[in-house]
């Protein structure tokens, strides 16, 4: 780091380790009270997960701070033909044909005359036909069965039955016959109610009487028909719609939108999930739910700002979205509070857009707390139920306000029903597992209680183990072996766009929700022979994923993945289970990866709350914000495009040098609103 650059930077090192925080969660309630008051830095850094070392180290470093508002980080998503997804359009534009709708109309009014009980206004002319009883001839095979003043009652009977006037059934006891009715004879009268009378249905008791009742089938109005176009003629049963939104989880977004739609969250479908703290447009879609209903809840959403969304560009399609259908995504990022010199920060941004960087998995991989969710993972892989459950409902040093609170209740007490009444139900996974333990009573079920955990979630922990190891290699690689390809690394069999970009179904910038491709899609990869070396440079090289299905290098890099696995009584070589969510298939990743469409400029602002960019909202309020080239601090923004399994955070901790997490990046703004203020 060069003489001046300051001051402010949190180097990885400075922050709490992962060993650190395991001792913490040893310490009694009380100590760790004492200690959270002395040091509130407490959260995996980069180091942890085994990020620790940059493509090209002696350049300068851009000074500054990352996501200090929202709007500082904007992500659009990359769709598979390569459009960037923004929000331009919230109308519905569905069409309505003006013959089929004027149809439907008849037809509901007949409907409705045809099925509408007799109103008061008509109850005279009602009445009339009321006391007008048909004129009704018994066959003469029923003549001696039954008395034809019985008949003619049984028959004004069924006329109220019939007419509405009358619910109550209408029966013919088997004494009132004068002879018994043989089944000749009951068919006659079965057809002879069809005949004069709609709606009835007409059944033989076990005792031989007759009875008759109000046929439900037939009491039910008819289905109006639907006057817009079939979803066929739309052109399918899936709406497609741009998804915008503001500092809220894409899967927070979905569910909300079920709810207001009333329909099941599984209707709907994203290609990636998107960072909660950003704003972001992504695509979406929902099966069964017309453009117009969907663009009904944005009047909702710009009077209700808890909503944090916006719906719009939509069409319909004959297919859901599927986790992994899109190219990448662009990324408008604002560094605030920049004070690296110009040429410097020319020269560090023009040697990744011309060289890249390390291709790690960000810490949003392995989640926000101090507690890993590789860490579960390892448990996971070793089938130590009981200890991934207990880091699961671990005290950590980050915990709160009620999460403090119930967490101490649980590990003085083990009592789930008075912790469930504090924990806030957003620990998703730590209620899923006090909730079995409250209905079963049996807490030594470690491995029925993570089993209640919901797959997507479950699914975390071993894929976070899967990039943990990743990234320790790949660190390994880079530092041992350079940055050329080397005998025997791994590169792919004819990719595809997708595939040379190592992709897997997740997005970056996101609590990930991750689902193993088919084994069939998945690309195949060779290794690199001595004397073809010159025809391949650093960006071909992949490295795996560890897996039951993947090929590994033919080098020292293997060993290394072996050390690495050992540490945790693990073997790549065995990585196949008999639980199938934990039997990982593997998969191949990049080392390095180099931005699309990079391009950065400074600006001037002169407070902390001033808006830099224009967000897809604002373009459609006109509401730009003001741009001045004059201000008391600077701002570096930058733009380019990454594929999907590429994270916009890793590009930036190349340029700046810092920490990335975000109890580092809030650290810096604390110092800068205490510094501002005074």
């Amino acid at each position: 780091m060069s003489a001046e650059e300051p001051r402010k930077r949190l180097r990885t090192e400075e922050s709490l380790t992962q060993t650190q925080v395991e001792a913490y969660s040893e310490k009694p309630y009380e100590a760790r009270n004492a200690l959270d008051a002395e040091n509130q830095k407490f959260y995996m850094t980069e180091g942890d997960v085994g990020i620790d070392t940059f493509l090209i180290s002696d350049l300068p470093a851009i000074d500054g701070i990352l996501k200090a508002r929202f709007t500082d980080f904007m992500v659009h998503e990359v769709d598979v033909e390569g459009n960037v997804v923004v929000l331009t359009d919230m109308e519905s534009h569905d069409p309505v044909p003006e013959v089929e709708a004027s149809s439907s109309a008849k037809e509901d009014k007949i409907e409705k005359e045809s099925v509408a009980a007799p109103s008061n206004v008509n109850l005279d002319k009602q009445e009339k036909i009321d006391a007008s009883a048909p004129s009704i001839t018994l066959p003469s095979e029923l003549e001696d069965c039954i008395p034809q003043e019985m008949a003619s009652q049984f028959f004004s009977s069924l006329q109220d039955l019939s007419l509405g006037n009358s619910s109550e059934s209408v029966v013919l006891e088997a004494s009132q016959f004068s002879s018994p009715l043989d089944k000749t004879k009951r068919t006659l009268l079965h057809q002879l109610i069809r005949k004069h009378f709609s709606g009835l249905e007409s059944t033989t008791t076990k005792e031989g009487s007759f009875q008759v009742d109000k046929c439900k089938r037939s009491n039910q109005p008819r289905p109006k028909r639907d006057a817009r176009l079939s979803w066929k003629s739309l052109g399918g049963e899936y709406c497609h719609f741009h998804l915008y939104k503001e500092n809220r989880d894409s899967m927070d977004c979905l569910g909300k939108i079920a709810r207001l739609l009333k329909v099941p969250t599984k209707l709907l479908s994203i290609a990636g999930t998107k960072d909660r703290r950003g704003v972001t447009c992504q695509r979406a879609a929902v099966r069964h739910v017309r453009a117009s209903r969907l663009a009904q809840l944005n009047a909702g959403s710009l009077s209700n700002s808890t909503y944090g969304f916006l719906l719009g560009n939509y069409s319909y399609q004959n297919s859901p979205l599927k986790l992994g259908d899109l190219q990448g995504n662009e990324f408008q990022v604002v560094l605030r509070d920049v004070s690296t010199p110009i040429d410097k920060i020319n020269q560090r941004m023009s040697s990744i857009k011309e060289h890249g960087f390390i291709n790690y998995f960000g810490l949003q991989r392995f989640g926000t707390s101090s507690v890993g969710t590789h860490t579960i993972g390892i448990a996971l892989l070793q089938s130590d139920w009981k200890k991934a459950v207990e880091l699961i409902l671990s005290p950590r040093p980050e915990h709160t306000g009620p999460v403090r609170e119930a967490m101490h209740i649980w590990h003085t007490t083990h009592d789930p029903e008075a912790t469930l009444k504090i924990l806030p139900r957003r620990l998703i996974a730590e209620t899923s597992i006090l909730e079995t333990w409250q209905r079963s009573g049996n807490q030594s079920d470690f491995l029925g209680a993570f089993q209640r955990i919901p797959r997507h979630l479950r699914s975390i922990y071993p894929h976070a183990y899967q990039s943990y190891v990743w990234n320790k290699v790949v660190s390994w690689r880079i530092k041992e072996l350079g940055d050329k390809p080397v005998a025997g690394d791994l590169v792919l069999e004819c990719p595809t766009d997708d595939q040379s970009n190592g992709t897997t179904p997740v997005d970056p910038e996101a609590p990930d929700v991750v689902e193993d491709l088919p084994q069939t899609s998945k690309p195949l990869a060779r290794h690199l022979k001595e004397e073809e070396l010159e025809n391949y440079t650093i960006y071909d090289i992949v490295l795996p994923l560890p897996g039951r299905n993947v090929l590994y290098p033919k080098n020292l890099t293997f060993d290394t993945y072996k050390s690495i696995m050992r540490e945790h009584s693990l073997d790549p070589c065995q990585m196949a289970r008999k639980d199938r969510e934990l039997s990982l298939p593997g998969d191949y990743r990049k080392l390095v990866v180099r931005p699309k469409n990079m391009e950065w400029y400074t600006r001037k602002y002169d407070s902390l709350e001033q808006q830099i960019t224009t967000t897809d909202k604002d373009t459609l309020e006109t509401n730009v914000p003001m741009i001045t080239d004059e201000g008391k601090y600077q701002a570096l923004v930058l733009k380019f495009q990454l594929p999907s399994s590429s994270y916009a955070t890793m590009a930036l901790r190349e340029a700046t040098r810092s920490a990335t997490s975000s109890g580092d990046q809030r650290f810096l703004m604390t110092n800068l609103q205490d510094s501002s203020s005074k």
